[in-house]
């Protein structure tokens, strides 16, 4: 359960009435919190945000509205955060201020209730991250449904051929070896892969170990991001839904800052921020480069691959009718439908194709090493 706003009284600050067995929505959303990392989970922002886009569109000030979400708070650690964007707040500090200091938002909460305070719209800003964080949970949760089975398929088969490789194939050599009989092409081919297998499969396990440490080490520098994400976006399907959901995160971000009359140069270099993708990083400063120039947006992003030329139509479009808060938008709600209805196919696809993958190869390993046995039953007879 939200917060009650029968039990408020606008403008003063007063406690919510609260029983001692009562549970809050965000109560239930807390299981997902991780404070490891400094960050809040997107279901915590959610539930922030939207109780507070609610107290304040009551007429509640936005001192006794923090107040009463502390007070609606059980986990200590949550409390206290809170606890602190408060104090901060009544010490004079915008509340987007607040929340950067606080260390726990991201660049894209602070930009959107920057804009909202200086636009006088934080109400409006505060409804859209809700919206924002909403369809962002909604993204995981089907990335997450569709990746799940595949990837437990994928580690059983990986178990499957690790012990076929590793004690299977090595007990029927034992029995070819007792025969003078030539093995298949087939059958030599998964011998020798087993033999190189069981030699350096160590090695394998030391790479993989590697790349992850390479990767967490090296998470914060510009050029391995760059490298990184150039090379994550050239992958299969895959690729193409990481370019739709930074895509559609950059389009809502400009409908967000240009609705709120921030100037597009501006717009641009927070839009930039609010993102966070090393590509686009590079992309927009030129992009800034050439509007200091005198180039229109459509000409200066239409030289980049990451937008097609249909999106590059409808910017021009908006600029020329002065409704470029309105293209957004739409090129927003368009690349989230494409990025659902990409998910959809990897959930329909992936999960067939990896039983096959996986049914074929032990299959594979399973004729090569019956193949020799068929061939000496029939010697025999």
């Amino acid at each position: 359960m939200g917060i009650d706003l029968k039990n408020i009284k606008a403008g003063t600050s007063e406690k919510s009435v609260k029983g001692k067995n009562e549970k809050s929505f965000l109560d239930f959303l807390n299981t997902d919190i991780s404070f490891s990392k400094k960050k809040l989970k997107n279901s915590e922002k959610l539930v922030f945000f939207s109780e507070l886009a609610m107290l304040l569109s009551s007429g509640i000030d936005l001192k006794t509205s923090l107040e009463i979400i502390v007070e609606e708070q059980t986990k200590p650690l949550i409390k206290e955060l809170f606890e602190k964007i408060k104090e901060n707040v009544i010490g004079g500090k915008p509340l987007s201020d607040s929340l950067k200091k606080s260390g726990y938002f991201s660049n894209y909460d602070f930009y959107s209730i920057k804009i909202g305070e200086e636009s006088g719209k934080v109400i409006e800003v505060l409804n859209e991250l809700n919206r924002f964080y909403s369809k962002n949970i909604n993204q995981k949760r089907k990335i997450t449904n569709a990746l799940t089975y595949p990837s437990i398929v994928l580690l059983t088969a990986f178990a499957a051929i690790f012990f076929i490789m590793k004690f299977m194939v090595p007990m029927f050599v034992e029995i070819f070896a007792r025969s003078n009989n030539q093995l298949p092409p087939l059958t030599k081919f998964i011998i020798n892969t087993s033999s190189f297998f069981s030699k350096y499969y160590f090695i394998f396990i030391v790479l993989i170990v590697a790349i992850v440490l390479l990767n967490i080490i090296f998470r914060n520098n510009h050029d391995y991001r760059i490298r990184k994400a150039q090379l994550l976006i050239r992958l299969p399907i895959i690729g193409k839904l990481i370019k739709l959901f930074y895509l559609e995160r950059f389009f809502q971000s400009m409908a967000l800052l240009i609705g709120s009359k921030v100037n597009l140069l501006k717009a641009i270099e927070l839009g930039r921020d609010m993102v966070d993708f090393p590509l686009l990083d590079g992309i927009l400063n030129t992009v800034q480069t050439d509007l200091l120039k005198g180039k229109l947006l459509n000409e200066s992003l239409g030289k980049f691959s990451l937008f097609n030329k249909r999106t590059i139509y409808l910017i021009k479009v908006g600029e020329e009718v002065n409704q470029l808060d309105n293209v957004f938008k739409n090129l927003n709600n368009q690349y989230s439908e494409e990025f659902n209805y990409n998910i959809e196919i990897l959930t329909n696809l992936l999960e067939p194709f990896l039983i096959i993958f996986v049914g074929v190869f032990v299959a594979i390993i399973l004729i090569a090493m019956y193949l020799p046995m068929f061939q000496m039953g029939t010697n025999v007879f």
